[in-house]
């Protein structure tokens, strides 16, 4: 009986070979030639799980092995001008190249500039039929006033041929392996109407996707993109140090520790939020600020008395029977000046008097509440935040 032999070796993280050898093969009587025996088989398909097993193994452990993530501090000074719905900004970026690679240029994502024209890719998502391509251009955003600095240096750079919400910087001295540099820029943004995640409805703001920050490069390369409402984003995680003065009388919602929130002598407020680590915010730095004095008005209460029917005024403080449970006493307490409703018969509570209205009032009352006060509907960024499971800080100033 003669025995054949084959030998495959592996090379990899072992620093030697494994040898697998396929044995016996018998003579076949008809044919003259000869064939693998069952447990030639056998052995044969336990060859090549044992491959696929080391294959994976090495490939696994060399990406493991390979990892790598840039890191991003950020330092951000903004203020918002309520009038003219706008930021005025200064960014500083500490950028570390933790690759194997040197960059000779860094992708920017400036995303406000999604909503500058019916050209972007948002605008062609968004498509023809949208509120955005029906909107007027003075309702729309932009960001501009951009002059990168690298090491205290003004440096060149472009927008992206295809998007003008990506831009390119070039740097004068490539960026080597485990080396860092200093990134600054003033920015200014015009804050569209509220189309996607980014904008204003009236005096409330919802601020994210907003300042300039570099695109991730990873293992496959730079990964530029423009910003899309149908979509997730791909954003390096980093820190973020936050200084934001606005005017007073402003409720400000943010992931984040407050640091300070202190008078400038002129009428705003400065606050700092600093020590971001979750991906919600990392991604986005979220920022909602809504004035607070608009819900202690005469106004407020005369809607919610054409709404709820006629209520028991105790000052900020008005009671309506529920028209939830329907108790024949005026039991739902509705606290204009705090925002909050309850009814001690059924418990239905609440953090935002527009639901209250959307519920149970009309259409009509309550586009008179968003012409007077803004969507103000508070509750939907508890339910984001308790999605992800943020703890949200809330700073009233």
């Amino acid at each position: 009986m003669q025995k054949g032999y084959h030998q495959t070796n592996f090379h990899g993280i072992f620093g030697g070979s494994v040898a697998q050898t396929v044995e016996q093969r018998t003579e076949n009587p008809c044919v003259g030639g000869s064939i693998p025996s069952r447990a030639t088989k056998n052995k044969d398909l336990m060859k090549n799980i044992l491959t696929q097993i080391i294959i994976f193994s090495c490939l696994s452990f060399a990406q493991e092995k390979n990892y790598f993530q840039q890191e991003v501090n950020y330092e951000i000074d903004v203020s918002l001008d309520d009038e003219k719905h706008t930021l005025s900004a200064y960014e500083k970026i500490e950028y570390k190249n933790n690759s194997p690679d040197e960059l000779s240029f860094i992708w920017f994502h400036v995303w406000p500039n999604a909503y500058k024209n019916d050209s972007t890719a948002y605008a062609k998502q968004a498509g023809s039929g949208s509120r955005f391509a029906k909107s007027d251009s003075t309702d729309r955003g932009f960001i501009d006033s951009l002059d990168f600095k690298v090491n205290g240096k003004r440096i060149d750079w472009s927008y992206h041929p295809e998007w003008i919400d990506v831009v390119k910087l070039n740097l004068s001295t490539p960026l080597k392996p485990s080396e860092t540099i200093a990134i600054e820029t003033p920015f200014f943004v015009k804050l569209p109407e509220v189309f996607s995640r980014l904008g204003h409805t009236g005096k409330h703001y919802e601020i994210t996707q907003w300042y300039p920050k570099p695109a991730v490069y990873d293992h496959k390369g730079w990964h530029p993109m423009p910003y899309l409402n149908q979509g997730e984003f791909y954003s390096e995680f980093g820190t973020f140090d936050v200084k934001i003065t606005l005017a007073k009388d402003y409720k400000v919602m943010a992931t984040g520790d407050l640091v300070n929130g202190e008078k400038d002598g002129k009428g705003f407020w400065k606050i700092s939020l600093t020590n971001f680590s979750d991906p919600l915010e990392v991604d986005s730095l979220f920022i909602e600020c809504y004035r607070k004095e608009l819900l202690g008005t005469e106004a407020a209460k005369k809607i919610l008395n054409e709404a709820l029917g006629r209520g028991r005024d105790h000052g900020s403080e008005i009671l309506y029977k529920c028209p939830k449970c329907g108790h024949h006493k005026s039991k739902l307490s509705v606290n204009v000046s705090k925002n909050v409703f309850k009814c001690w018969i059924c418990d239905y509570r609440g953090r935002s008097i527009r639901r209250l209205i959307r519920s149970f009032g009309s259409y009509t009352q309550l586009q008179k509440w968003d012409a007077i006060f803004g969507r103000q509907d508070l509750e939907r960024f508890d339910d984001l935040f308790a999605e992800r499971g943020v703890e949200r800080n809330d700073q009233t100033i």
